[in-house]
């Protein structure tokens, strides 16, 4: 197995990558950075030229972008049925909600959170049309099912969660009934809990 380091600040979308990796049960190691000066070092720039956290050293390999590190650690880790193999035709309400979680209703949720001024005549254009159109969207996949894909927690789960999560905290939303239940069902996971620990630990070992 390749050596895995991931640069992160437990207040950044790293921390669902720590959930991914203990949902893997993975070996890894965490290179905890302070927002500002640390993410504009020549060394890390060499790492994300965008100087954003997170980042993933796989071996030889750089991976950025949340979304992009835990769809591959999905396919790295089979084992832990993260997400169906490449031959089930599942894969493919798998993709949609990884890039539906990744594109529509993040760029929702922080058009709600940070108040951007979109005028009516824009809504067209925009993939996922308003704020309204995506919480009838997951609600109505969660009324149906356990998970998005069905029965069984998946990567698209983990993202969804940790964005409805922060949502939720931001006061940009606020859960419905069905989202309540399916974020109940996931937080009782151990490696959600075990993530919150870690997170712990990484704001203290900043703040000693």
């Amino acid at each position: 197995m390749e050596k895995i380091v991931l640069y992160t600040h437990p207040q950044s979308r790293g921390r669902n990558v720590v959930w991914m990796l203990e949902e893997c049960g993975a070996e890894y190691e965490c290179v905890v950075l302070n927002f500002g000066e640390d993410l504009k070092t020549p060394e890390y720039l060499a790492i994300n030229p965008m100087g954003k956290l997170p980042a993933l050293r796989y071996g030889d390999t750089v991976i950025t972008e949340a979304s992009a590190i835990i769809a591959f650690l999905a396919d790295a880790f089979p084992q832990a049925n993260l997400a169906p193999a490449l031959s089930d035709a599942n894969r493919g309400a798998y993709y949609r909600w990884l890039f539906y979680t990744a594109s529509s209703a993040e760029a929702a949720l922080m058009e709600v959170a940070f108040q951007f001024p979109i005028q009516p005549a824009m809504r067209k254009t925009l993939g996922y049309g308003s704020m309204e159109q995506v919480i009838a969207t997951i609600d109505g996949q969660l009324q149906q099912q356990p998970y998005l894909t069905g029965a069984h927690f998946q990567a698209c789960d983990l993202l969804l969660a940790g964005l409805l999560m922060f949502a939720s905290r931001s006061k940009a939303l606020t859960p419905t009934a069905a989202m309540q239940d399916y974020l109940a069902r996931i937080m009782a996971r151990p490696a959600f809990q075990a993530m919150n620990q870690i997170s712990e630990a990484q704001l203290a070992q900043l703040s000693a």
